[in-house]
């Protein structure tokens, strides 16, 4: 049986805060920002002026929505990927004369992983009210780290019975997916 590795220790009782970003305090995403950046090296963008609470269900939704490689029309039409979501795109520096090329240059920041393929640093999407509206990290294989409003951070196995049927997908960090395929080629 896979167990959490000791380092997520040092991140449970981590207290609840609206659009929290510290040890002082996180909201699901401000826990996973924290964590890939303190010890995965990858900077995640805050998003905490992206809505108001996490009771802003509409507007997390569109973040994530957003993230997940749905463009506004005008976005598409100069090539350059939505800003404001969790899961952004990156745009690949391929200019065609004055203009960039549309969504193929858009390159995604953010890879989905094959269910039994997660792995430490992961990024779990959950439903939450019927809404994807939470995120865990992943800490070991079927362990996520997460907070919710009322609760600090916790480690909860994201494949068992209280949250198995509520998982959307599991994504990785493509500076993560590079980072391991270069170590595994040595």
């Amino acid at each position: 049986m896979t167990r959490a590795p000791a380092w997520a220790a040092e991140y449970i009782g981590i207290p609840f805060a609206e659009r929290g970003r510290t040890r002082a305090g996180c909201d699901c995403w401000g826990l996973v920002r924290l964590v890939l950046a303190e010890r995965f090296g990858i900077e995640l963008p805050s998003y905490a002026d992206g809505y108001e609470t996490v009771k802003d269900h509409g507007r997390l939704v569109e973040l994530i929505q957003a993230g997940k490689g749905i463009t506004t029309t005008e976005a598409q039409r100069h090539g350059e990927p939505r800003r404001d979501c969790w899961l952004r795109a990156e745009r690949a520096e391929k200019p065609v004369g004055s203009r960039c090329l549309c969504a193929s240059v858009v390159k995604p920041a953010w890879l989905e992983v094959e269910r039994g393929a997660e792995q430490a640093g992961d990024v779990v999407l959950l439903r939450l009210r019927g809404l994807p509206i939470h995120v865990g990290l992943v800490v070991a294989r079927g362990w996520m780290l997460h907070v919710e409003a009322k609760v600090d951070s916790v480690l909860e196995r994201f494949d068992g019975l209280e949250w198995r049927r509520r998982v959307l997908g599991t994504y990785r960090h493509t500076a993560l997916s590079s980072r391991r395929e270069r170590t595994e080629d040595r």
